[in-house]
């Protein structure tokens, strides 16, 4: 009689146990602030009161008052996509609060694709001298920071040795089910590159390279990656014509609904939510 009563008594706590069982949180979602820097990019990553940024856009385009209107007071990383001042100047107006203390900035990471004597005295010789730790990023690399949503470098490839726009990181943001894609100024062969090494390559945001310039996002590289949303960061009535008509056009033909273009030259800081649910517009 005891052996056949203890399976069921334990059967039984193991019933109880389960009602008192913690539910599984969700994971925290993303946020993906296409900022409002004029002409040139910064995209600030934020998730669960920390942040990281993608870029810094130029000097004098208001990155540090954004940081501080936010209460940001530390970044986990800035990764800088290339040399070009209108994606690294704007780290320059961060010297005062990085000198302050009201700024820390764990890591700053750089294309090695890059020739890195092109930074010269730049954003990479200030960070240095600032104490901040720099490191070079490859293809394939990944930078480590707000679970379960994974950033990896896909470009440009180890056997390259490009400058300027050719050089441009590219950075993935994955949480396996909606992804993202920065490809800062990736221009046309720079695509056919990406889609050489990843042609199974899709997203569900594009952050459109070049500042919608027709030297890249090509139609091609479009119809292959299918995004859902796309985004421009350009400057208002800026005098490279950006975004190009042509370009706005493929992305119109490929997204089916002009609304699915989103653009800082006409509203301002763009903001995206992604997560294991879905990848949504925000509103301001």
């Amino acid at each position: 009689m005891h052996s056949l009563l203890f399976p069921l008594i334990f059967a039984a706590g193991l019933s109880s146990c389960r009602l008192f069982e913690t539910p599984a949180i969700p994971p925290e979602p993303l946020h993906i602030h296409v900022l409002s820097v004029g002409q040139g990019l910064s995209v600030l990553l934020e998730q669960n009161g920390k942040f990281a940024l993608f870029d810094t856009g130029p000097g004098g385009a208001g990155l540090e008052d954004t940081l501080r209107n936010r209460g940001i007071d530390t970044l986990e990383w800035i990764a800088f996509s290339h040399s070009h001042l209108d994606h690294t100047g704007g780290f320059f107006d961060l010297a005062a609060p990085i000198r302050q203390k009201k700024l820390h900035i764990r890591q700053i990471y750089y294309s090695a694709g890059e020739n890195r004597t092109l930074y010269g005295d730049s954003a990479l010789r200030q960070a240095q001298n600032s104490g901040i730790r720099t490191g070079e990023r490859r293809q394939f690399d990944t930078l480590a920071w707000a679970a379960p949503h994974q950033f990896k470098i896909l470009y440009p490839p180890p056997y390259e040795n490009t400058n300027e726009n050719a050089a441009s990181l590219v950075l993935q943001i994955s949480n396996g089910e909606y992804s993202a894609l920065l490809t800062a100024d990736l221009e046309t062969p720079g695509e056919k590159s990406l889609l050489a090494t990843f042609p199974s390559l899709k997203t569900d945001l594009l952050q459109v390279g070049h500042h919608g310039s027709n030297t890249g996002t090509s139609f091609a590289f479009l119809s292959k990656i299918q995004p859902g949303e796309a985004v421009i960061s350009a400057g208002k009535r800026n005098p490279h014509g950006h975004p190009a008509p042509e370009v706005l056009q493929k992305l119109s033909l490929i997204l089916g609904d002009t609304s699915k273009i989103s653009r800082t030259d006409t509203e301002g800081t763009v903001s995206f939510t992604l997560s294991p649910a879905g990848l949504w517009k925000r509103k301001q």
